[in-house]
């Protein structure tokens, strides 16, 4: 599964790269990740927003992606 999310309201200095299993329980794990990041970039004000947004594009991912090799 390759997803990738992008804003271009931050810097190249605050991208992170994080592999997820293909499975439902991967959605709670990306948004405490995220949830984590944004704090430690001191943009806790984000957090909710974000919460929401990981949720949907990793549940999404997980749902609807293939492996890998299924993308080309």
């Amino acid at each position: 599964m390759l997803m990738l999310a992008r804003t271009a309201a931050l810097g190249a200095g605050k991208v992170r790269t994080w592999q997820l299993p293909p499975e439902p329980t991967a959605v709670a794990r990306a948004r405490k990740m995220a949830v984590g990041q944004l704090a430690a970039w001191g943009l806790a004000e984000a957090e909710f927003t974000t919460e929401l947004i990981v949720s949907e594009l990793v549940t999404n991912a997980v749902r609807y992606g293939g492996s890998p090799s299924n993308c080309a």
